[in-house]
């Protein structure tokens, strides 16, 4: 298609050059350039300037270029065609014609170009202006014979053919420039289109149009011209032309409408033996349709009876022998690979019928297996890898069966036989053999193909099995260690409490008794130190409590039921108050607040939370603790917020660590596990937890009970 388009810009630059040929032949008084023979017709100036204003039109247009320059180029070529045909209709003179050189002539229509030519690239300049509409094509064709009888005029001398008057005719170089912009506006497109797509089919049409199209052009001129030269040598008479130009004509045209019946016929024909070729094609083609879809058919229900077992190794094997003598054999038999790839293992058998299935798998269940360098079937397809088949007698397939084989191999009656190996990840981990009970029911290379696909999908199910039987068993012995972890860790928590707890309380014991029994003989020093020793022991035993109940608290699962979180939360805000009932503290808890959730260890939760706030308000004349819910979300965003002492944001991410505290001791008491313990709590039940705070701002801690999709959604990143 490319090709149309070069050849497009080309003709139409080939044009505009002749163009320029004969304005440089008209400045510099070269006659030559501008009347190629003293005895024709010369381009006139303003036509060779509409050739160039054309040409460069086409040039841009065809390469998709400047389509305002295209536009005014193309209307510059109107303007000075439409003026000489009105000069012409009218019988006026514009003076359009001598504007740049004196052209004197006996009519007195100087430099006036011919009424055809002006025709002729008028409808040009229009199809430029169109040019990728279908009419623009049509003009192109049109304007082109119009040239080509110009060309024909001044090959057979016969002047009406190129002029119109007596001194206004088509140069011959004008017409052939016409041609060139013709040619050029028929494939602008750079695709065939109307007569040039009959052309370019490779239909037998465009085959035959090919061929006729050049005879029809060139042979009825070239013959015209001969009789014509022989008519004017005096050979023969007009009338002996006009017999011979009627008796060739007719048998050139016989000569070529043989040939096309020739090669019509010989189309017909290619085009019969394709569509018999064709129909024979669509048939086997559609037997070949008919078998993969019963091929994959049985593929899938095989993929499915194996997914059914995929986990159960032993039922996985049973299905597989079961399912491949049901599809591809009366009797199937799956050997494996021992660990040390020495030896085949039989692991399962089927048979249609189903006593000789009991009897097979009782046989082989006592027989001992086959060693991979034996010159067995089974052995050689292992070590091969390569499928084996025939067609044998009973008497020749026990001759070829191991020892140990034999006496079932003749129960079975063998005719046909087939093994292929059982692979996964493209190494072969067993075979798999199917058997057939009657004559001539041999195994074909189908049969084989579809055996292998059997196999390959029973490689990749075994290997998954023994995949998930290792996964289970490590997964068992995971859970086995980290239970007896468990139970050490709980053991070593509670005797190192115990073994932490006797000497505190003889430290917290013997402080307290000095402080009772020698209070009179302490400085006040003294006195200050020995109760900083007692409440050094009593914090020292409530961090002990702190981590048993955090390490309690990791290791168990929740029981979840509804719990009324409201209610809850009042329940642990009366303890609260319970222990100082003289603060002024403004509470608001949302009613309502359900949660499916571990009720003891969300009281826990409440409590460390709501008593944060309590602590951290304390120094507040007007205290304000609010638990709630954020509208909208899911899962629930529950909240509990203070007009607290809260805490710089940029340590936040020491929150929730054991141990971290965001106050000093003295100015807030606690032992740093609470916040830590609350976040454990939270993750047991799937959720998260976040805080937002501002020094002397107050607090909101933030938390869900269940999973959340899009955290980015939330009020700021959860941990």
């Amino acid at each position: 298609m490319a090709g149309f388009a070069r050849a497009a810009r080309a003709a139409s630059l080939a044009a505009a050059v002749i163009g320029a040929v004969v304005c440089v032949g008209w400045l510099t008084g070269v006659r030559a350039l501008v009347q190629l023979h003293p005895g024709l017709a010369e381009m006139k100036l303003n036509t060779a300037v509409t050739l160039i204003l054309l040409g460069a039109a086409l040039w841009l247009a065809i390469g998709r270029r400047a389509a305002r320059v295209v536009h005014g180029l193309a209307a510059a070529a109107i303007a000075v065609t439409a003026a000489t045909l009105v000069e012409y209709a009218a019988g006026i003179n514009l003076g359009i014609d001598q504007l740049v050189v004196r052209d004197v002539v006996a009519d007195g229509a100087r430099g006036r170009m011919s009424p055809a030519t002006a025709a002729s690239l008028l409808l040009l300049a229009a199809a430029v202006l169109g040019l990728a509409s279908q009419w623009a094509e049509r003009l192109g064709l049109l304007v082109m014979l119009s040239a080509h009888v110009a060309v024909l005029g001044y090959l057979y001398g016969v002047r009406d053919l190129y002029a119109i008057g007596p001194y206004s005719a088509v140069a011959l170089h004008t017409a052939v420039a016409i041609y060139l912009l013709a040619a050029a506006v028929v494939g602008a497109e750079g695709r065939p289109r109307g007569v040039l797509a009959l052309l370019a089919r490779d239909s037998p049409g465009g085959v035959l149009a090919r061929q006729l199209v050049p005879a029809a052009l060139v042979v009825p001129a070239v013959l015209a011209l001969v009789l014509q030269w022989g008519e004017r040598a005096g050979w023969y008479s007009t009338g002996f032309v006009r017999a011979m130009l009627v008796v060739s004509s007719s048998v050139i045209f016989m000569a070529l409408i043989r040939r096309a019946a020739v090669e019509t016929d010989d189309l017909h024909q290619l085009a019969e033996q394709a569509m018999r070729e064709s129909e024979e094609s669509r048939e086997a083609s559609l037997i070949s349709v008919v078998r993969s879809g019963d091929r994959l058919r049985a593929l899938a229900r095989v993929s499915d009876a194996f997914a059914a077992v995929a986990t159960t190794y032993q039922p996985l094997l049973d299905e597989i022998a079961r399912a491949v003598a049901d599809l591809v054999g009366d009797g199937c038999m799956v050997t494996l690979l021992s660990d040390d790839g020495e030896r085949l293992c039989h692991v399962a058998n089927a048979h249609r019928e189903r006593a000789l299935t009991a009897d097979y798998k009782t046989y082989l269940a006592g027989l001992e297996v086959v060693r991979v360098d034996s010159p067995s079937i089974s052995a050689r397809v292992a070590r091969t890898g390569q499928p084996i088949r025939a067609e044998v007698t009973p008497g020749e397939m026990v001759a070829q069966s191991d020892e140990a084989l034999r006496p079932i191999v003749e129960r079975l009656h063998i005719h046909g036989f087939a093994t292929v190996p059982i692979r996964a990840r493209q190494t072969v981990i067993g075979t798999l053999s199917v058997v057939r009970n009657a004559p001539g029911r041999s195994y074909t290379g189908e049969d084989v193909t579809l055996l292998q696909d059997l196999a390959d999908r029973a490689g990749l199910a075994i290997e998954n099995a023994r995949l998930y039987a290792r996964l289970e068993q490590r997964v068992q012995e995971r859970t086995a260690e980290l239970e007896a972890a468990n139970q050490e860790l709980e053991a070593f928590s509670s005797s190192v409490a115990h073994d932490l707890r006797a000497p505190l309380r003889a430290i917290s014991g013997f402080s307290h008794a000095l402080l009772e029994d020698a209070a009179d003989r302490l400085t006040s020093d003294d006195a200050r130190r020995a109760r900083q020793i007692r409440d050094a022991a009593s914090r020292m035993n409530e961090l002990i409590d702190a981590l048993l109940d955090l390490a309690r608290i990791s290791r168990t699962e929740p029981r979840r039921r509804r719990v009324d979180i409201s209610e809850l939360a009042r329940k642990v805000l009366a303890g609260l108050r319970a222990t100082q009932p003289d603060r002024a503290v403004e509470i608001a808890v949302t009613d309502g607040l359900l949660a499916h959730a571990d009720p003891r260890l969300l009281e826990i939760v409440l409590t460390n939370l709501l008593g944060n706030a309590w602590k951290f308000t304390g120094k507040r004349a007007q205290a304000q603790i609010e638990l709630g819910a954020l509208p909208g979300n899911h899962p629930v965003v529950y909240f509990v917020r203070d007009n607290g002492a809260g805490f710089d944001p940029a340590q936040t991410d020491k929150l929730f660590g054991v141990f971290q505290r965001l106050h000093a001791a003295h100015e807030f008491e606690g032992t740093g596990v609470g916040l830590a313990t609350v976040q454990r709590i939270i993750h047991r039940h799937g959720g998260v937890i976040w805080a937002e705070s501002e020094l002397d701002r107050g607090t909101t801690f933030y938390f869900t009970l269940e999973a959340v999709k899009d955290r980015a959604a939330l009020p700021r990143s959860p941990s």
